[in-house]
């Protein structure tokens, strides 16, 4: 516990030292972070929006004109399937929009005989399977009256495309975040071993252990990459606050702030690369650093 306390002690005076000296590194950083939560951010949200349209379960029904809802209702009813059935009416259709879409002041705008009169179809848990659902839809495209049927899983496989694509992004710009951020920390603690080259000298020749000399830098990048990410999720938080705001309050898009479990897990992995990037700093200096009476 007493090691635990002096490196961390001396980690925060490492860093408090190099602060000035190392700002220019911790704004690098602390931008590569804010650019991939932002992305993150757009591409979370996109996400969130595919999977609520592509739920399995529901069926919209969308009735030609002059059709009767009621008359409708008997038809499906007569395909004896588990589910259950919510009418929509025109003004009903752009009050569920509304909903979805909170703030959208150019669809308030809009008459009310825009929107499509049309009937919900929630099918039961045990009976939402791939199959069944398709075969439902098809026979309900052939009852008369119909105008067009929406599922979920004609919704989810034109989307999914674009949501594997998305995931293929983040994979790829999170393996580069991860080598940048961990490329910087690595530069700076190299340059902090420069700066106390000396010092480590001294501490080599009085016997002092690798772990002694080890984990004040480990602390120091620790603190480093904290500060960073607190700067990098400040200005994320800053950055999906002023689009909600200023360009998309009238649009049909919600940007969705990621859940803490997925700053946490961020977070775990920004210290992992840290850790893992100072050490290999230090290990690799003191293997070939000599001594002061061999200097």
């Amino acid at each position: 516990m007493h090691k635990l306390k002096y490196a961390a002690i001396q980690g925060a005076i490492i860093f408090s030292k190099n602060l000035r000296k190392n700002l220019a590194s911790i704004l690098t950083i602390a931008t590569l972070l804010f650019f991939y939560l932002a992305v993150f951010s757009v591409n979370y949200s996109a996400s969130k929006a595919i999977d609520k349209v592509s739920d399995i379960k529901t069926i919209r029904i969308f009735l030609e004109e002059g059709v009767s809802q009621k008359e409708m209702l008997k038809k499906l009813s007569n395909l004896q399937m588990p589910a259950s059935y919510k009418s929509y009416t025109k003004s009903d259709a752009k009050q569920r929009v509304l909903r979805l879409v909170p703030g959208a002041r150019n669809i308030q705008k809009l008459p009310d005989n825009l929107f499509p009169e049309f009937i919900e179809m929630k099918i039961a848990d045990y009976a939402a399977v791939n199959g069944l659902v398709l075969e439902t839809a098809y026979k309900i495209e052939k009852i008369g009256g119909v105008k067009t049927v929406e599922y979920g899983k004609r919704v989810g496989e034109k989307l999914g495309k674009i949501k594997r694509t998305s995931v293929l992004f983040m994979l790829f710009i999170s393996v580069l975040t991860g080598l940048s951020s961990a490329i910087i920390i690595f530069n700076t603690i190299r340059l902090s071993l420069f700066r106390s080259k000396r010092k480590i000298m001294i501490y080599k020749l009085v016997g002092a252990t690798r772990m002694f000399v080890t984990s004040p830098y480990l602390f120091s990048s620790l603190i480093e990459a904290s500060f960073a990410y607190v700067i990098a999720i400040f200005a994320n938080q800053l950055f999906i606050k002023g689009v909600e705001t200023y360009l998309l309050k009238d649009s049909y898009f919600l940007l969705f702030t990621p859940p803490a479990i997925i700053y946490i897990l961020f977070y775990l992995l920004l210290t992992f690369t840290a850790l893992f990037s100072a050490l290999f700093c230090v290990l690799s200096f003191l293997r070939r650093l000599r001594s002061l009476n061999e200097a």
